[in-house]
C-alpha cells in the first residue's frame, strides 16, 4: 500500500489555493500530462483541482479515462478533484444509440454530492463545495438548463461566503468562433451581477480570454471597479482560433477582455487570501501569461482589479 498525502480544510479565514483546467480532451497520456505535473511542480500545496470539462475525449471509453488518471498519477490522489460535466462526458452510448448520456463511469469513479432538489438526471453534476471561505458552484450547461437556474439563485442568495465563484463548462463570453453559450449569457450572467460572483471558470473553447463585467457607472470613467471576472482556458492540445471580433461584440453586453491567447496548453493557480484573490495562468512549461489581483471589501461588495 503506498502513502498518498492530501490536505484538509482550516479555519474559514485560512488562505486558500487551487488549480484550474480548461479542456484536457484529447492524447491526455502524451500531451496533458506535462501540464497536470508542471502544475504540480508550481503549486504543489494546493489543497483543489477545477476540471472544467472534457476531461477526455469520448465519453464511455475505459481506455481515455485510464489514460487520464495515468497522465496525473499519484497527483490525483493528492489533490481533491472537482470536475464538471463537459459535452465530451456527455455522448451516445453507441454510434446506433442517438441519445447523449453521462458517461457511464462518471459517477462509480468520481464522489460527489446529490443535490435532492434537481432531478436525478442533474445528480452529481451539478452540486456547490464550500472551502473555507470559497464556495465553488458547479453547474451542468448540457441540459435541464432552466432547472439550474433556480437552483444557482438559491445557492448565491444564501451563501454566507467571502468569494464565490462558479464554473460551468460552455463559456459565458466564448472566445472561440462558431461558439454561443446564448442562455448562459441571457440567464445565468444577470444572476452572477445581483450577487456579485466574483469569478466565473470556463472551458470549452480550446482558446484562452480573461476578461470582466465593469462596475455599471452613469459616467464612464477608468476606475478599476468590477463585478465579475470571466475566464476561459484550456489545458489539451487541441486548439481553435481566437474570435477577437465577437469578442469586441460582448462589449455591447458589459464585457471588457484584458488578455487573450491561442494555440497554447495552460494552467491556472488561483490563490485567495483574506480581501485578496490573485489568479495566474501558466504555459505548459510554467511559464507566466497572465496575472490579476483582485481585492474586495467584504463590508461593501466592491471590488478592484489589478492590472
Amino acid at each position: 500500500m503506498r502513502w498518498i498525502q492530501f490536505k484538509t480544510a482550516e479555519e474559514k479565514n485560512a488562505k486558500t489555493k487551487f488549480v484550474y483546467f480548461g479542456d484536457a480532451q484529447n492524447n491526455v497520456l502524451s500531451d496533458w500530462s506535462r501540464v497536470m505535473r508542471m502544475a504540480y511542480q508550481t503549486a504543489p500545496d494546493a489543497s483543489f483541482v477545477v476540471h472544467a470539462g472534457d476531461l477526455i475525449n469520448e465519453a464511455h471509453r475505459d481506455q481515455e479515462w485510464a489514460e487520464w488518471y495515468k497522465a496525473g498519477g499519484f497527483i490525483h490522489s493528492q489533490w481533491t478533484a472537482i470536475p464538471v460535466l463537459g459535452n465530451h462526458e456527455f455522448r451516445p452510448l453507441s454510434r446506433k444509440d442517438g441519445d447523449r448520456e453521462i458517461s457511464i463511469q462518471w459517477r462509480p469513479q468520481f464522489t460527489l454530492p446529490v443535490e435532492e432538489t434537481l432531478s436525478e438526471k442533474l445528480h452529481e453534476t451539478v452540486y456547490v463545495v464550500d472551502y473555507q471561505n470559497v464556495r465553488i458552484i458547479v453547474l451542468n450547461s448540457n441540459y435541464n438548463l432552466k432547472e439550474q437556474t433556480k437552483y444557482l439563485e438559491d445557492k448565491l442568495k444564501n451563501s454566507t461566503a467571502k468569494w464565490n465563484i462558479v464554473t460551468c463548462h460552455h463559456s459565458i463570453f466564448s472566445p472561440a468562433k462558431g461558439r454561443d453559450f446564448q442562455y448562459g449569457r441571457e440567464n445565468w450572467k444577470p444572476l452572477f451581477d445581483k450577487y456579485n460572483v466574483d469569478l466565473v471558470l470556463n472551458g470549452h473553447d480550446h482558446t484562452y480570454a480573461r476578461g470582466h463585467v465593469p462596475e455599471p457607472r452613469e459616467v464612464f470613467d477608468e476606475s478599476e471597479e468590477i463585478k465579475t471576472v470571466y475566464v476561459t482556458s484550456v489545458s489539451g492540445p487541441k486548439q481553435y482560433k481566437l474570435n477577437s471580433e465577437q469578442l469586441k461584440d460582448y462589449v455591447k453586453q458589459g464585457y471588457q477582455l484584458d488578455k487573450s491567447g491561442q494555440y497554447m496548453q495552460f494552467f491556472q493557480v488561483i490563490t485567495i487570501d483574506q480581501d485578496k484573490l490573485t489568479y495566474v495562468a501558466y504555459t505548459a512549461t510554467g511559464d507566466e501569461y497572465d496575472r490579476a489581483e483582485i481585492v474586495k471589501d467584504f463590508e461593501t461588495g466592491e471590488k478592484k482589479i489589478t492590472p
